[in-house]
């Protein structure tokens, strides 16, 4: 995985919110010098584009909602049929 490996300083770029930084800029400059700012940053080897994006939902809550909304299907289907 590229996180065990050590990323060469010169061929490596920094991402914050899918903008790619340019070698000198300081993160006050494009987000603000704001000290309660919490900021995600990503390295990413040069010219490889920006990191992929984390999944706004993870695996188990993505399956417990697809159960969820089965399970309400199931019995509205239930409550259809019976009426």
């Amino acid at each position: 995985t590229i996180g065990n490996e050590i990323l060469d300083k010169n061929s490596t770029s920094l991402w914050v919110a899918g903008k790619e930084f340019q070698r000198g800029q300081l993160v006050s400059d494009r987000l603000g010098k704001n000290e309660k700012t919490k900021v995600i940053a990503k390295l990413q080897k040069s010219g490889e584009g920006p990191p992929a994006r984390e999944p706004i939902v993870s695996e188990e809550e993505r399956k417990a909602m697809m159960a969820h909304y089965f399970k309400r299907q199931e019995e509205l289907k239930r409550l259809a049929e019976s009426e």
